[in-house]
């Protein structure tokens, strides 16, 4: 058996090396200006006052007097963990430098948790609606706000109460399917091969909120059993971190997902981000009257590259990074340049 001294010191170079690694992550990431950190302190949060407040319109002499809607939007916390566990002969013949590298890489991997599982999500949402079409099961915890799928070129039916307008911009040439639609664009390259993803978030919380949601019930700390008669009896000794959240999506005016076939040009690149903006254009909010004027979400937004996020599959980086930097383009004055944020995420490949 290792000696206690030498878990005592172990322990203690690990966990100091956990929180340098967990606190070493100065620079945000550039999905975390689309993440609205949510505290939780139960199992289950319920959120109905994500429903917006309806337009101000004109006194007509009466009460215009909707309950906030009743969606009843739930976010359950799920447990995520990471271990690893070290023998007693490497107890013993610990090395100061050794060990703690890997409890500072775990912290390290642990702070920027729940930008990766974001990520993740955001590609399963956009899963349910590729190219083709809806899949025949979409994924119940891939849900926005209302009870809709974050992605989705219609609005779903029974997502809403009766009497409440969900408002998606529509397509001007939707394919037979309606798959192209709502916050959902199709592209189809002229040359070129492979499937591509990207994703628009609006990262400027028009309405209270940003529209991908890390719900924090509890942060990563690092256990051991060091010293325990079961790691005695095992030989061996092990170091884990548990943490508890949930990433949800509040709302679907505020992200746009393109389903892009073969691998576009520069200029095909400008294209799409044109009918991105344009498509942001359309949306507008739940109404209480079918004769109330319609409340565009964006209509007054200037889009920057300090409010709007594109995440985009690792193959069309290059290509979206020239029209984000480039003044010119086929010596073409460029209109897009520093209209967005940038970021490529492996989940969408």
């Amino acid at each position: 058996m290792a000696t206690l001294d030498r878990f005592d010191i172990l322990s203690a170079a690990l966990k100091s090396a956990f929180i340098t690694g967990f606190s070493g992550v100065v620079d945000p990431a550039p999905i975390e200006k689309g993440m609205q950190i949510m505290p939780s302190t139960a199992r289950v949060e319920h959120m109905p006052w994500l429903s917006p407040t309806p337009a101000i319109a004109r006194w007509l002499g009466h009460r215009r007097m909707p309950k906030i809607f009743n969606t009843l939007y739930r976010l359950e916390n799920l447990a995520f963990d990471a271990s690893f566990s070290i023998s007693d002969d490497d107890v013993n013949d610990f090395q100061v430098e050794g060990w703690p590298r890997k409890a500072q890489e775990l912290g390290k991997k642990a702070a920027i948790f729940p930008n990766r599982e974001s990520l993740r999500m955001l590609n399963k949402a956009a899963l349910q609606f590729p190219a083709t079409g809806p899949v025949a099961s979409p994924a119940t915890d891939t849900t926005c706000w209302d009870g809709s799928q974050l992605f989705a070129p219609a609005a779903q039916p029974g997502a809403l109460p009766t009497g409440a307008q969900h408002l998606y911009g529509t397509s001007s040439a939707a394919p037979t399917g309606g798959t192209d639609g709502g916050n959902v664009i199709n592209f189809q390259a002229q040359t070129g091969t492979g499937t591509y993803k990207v994703v628009a978030v609006v990262t400027a919380a028009e309405y209270g909120i940003k529209p991908i949601l890390w719900q924090n019930r509890m942060a990563a700390e690092l256990r051991t059993d060091a010293g325990t008669p079961q790691a005695d009896f095992k030989r061996e000794t092990a170091w884990w971190v548990t943490l508890r959240g949930a990433v949800g999506f509040a709302y679907w005016w505020d992200v746009i997902l393109v389903n892009v076939t073969n691998l576009p040009t520069v200029q095909e690149a400008q294209t799409i981000f044109g009918n991105v903006k344009s498509r942001f254009r359309t949306f507008g909010l739940p109404t209480v009257l079918a004769s109330d004027t319609i409340e565009r979400v964006h209509e007054q937004v200037t889009f920057t590259n300090k409010n709007l996020l594109l995440i985009v599959s690792t193959g069309l980086e290059n290509i979206f990074d020239q029209v984000r930097t480039l003044s010119l383009i086929a010596n073409t004055e460029n209109p897009f340049q520093n209209k967005f944020d940038l970021t490529a995420s492996g989940f969408l490949d």
